[in-house]
């Protein structure tokens, strides 16, 4: 995803390393608490030493984290306006991503094999391929399809190729 809509975010290639750790990581405050994991999942983050990645790095991984479901960042979320500009920037571009993606992992099982991604004039159309049934996929990314549109003003599609 983030390779295929870099005509949209702009953003330097060290940033789509930064979100397949957000990947690998947004669900990690489930080992604390069920409730408000995507909280303890930046706290857990934020103040964890993940070798390879500079505190700037960190910083911005903990809070797509934190922005993997609910609200977007808030001028009173403090540890998202403790980032410089930049690293907020490259939050609320990556953070409907990485919404996206977990969405097409909604079972965990890896069943979307491939996702094609076409930029036409005035929307975003995901085409998912897998030789097993995406409905459940498919409806979880429709659902945050409005975040998207919010942060990158086109509307988002999502289809289905059998």
């Amino acid at each position: 995803l983030f390779e295929q809509l870099r005509s949209l975010h702009g953003l330097p290639a060290l940033n789509g390393q930064l979100l397949e750790a957000a990947a690998y990581l947004y669900n990690i405050g489930h080992w604390v608490n069920e409730s408000r994991h995507h909280k303890h999942s930046l706290y857990l983050v934020a103040n964890s030493d993940l070798a390879g990645f500079s505190e700037w790095e960190r910083l911005v991984i903990a809070n797509l984290c934190r922005y993997h479901r609910k609200s977007m960042p808030q001028p009173t979320h403090v540890e998202f306006q403790s980032l410089d500009a930049e690293g907020r920037r490259a939050v609320v571009l990556m953070a409907p991503l990485l919404r996206v993606a977990v969405a097409l992992d909604q079972s965990q099982e890896q069943l979307v094999e491939d996702v094609l991604v076409s930029t036409l004039d005035k929307a975003v159309e995901l085409q998912l391929q897998s030789k097993r049934d995406l409905d459940v996929e498919q409806w979880h990314a429709e659902q945050v399809s409005g975040v998207f549109r919010e942060t990158y003003g086109l509307p988002l599609s999502v289809r289905v190729k059998r």
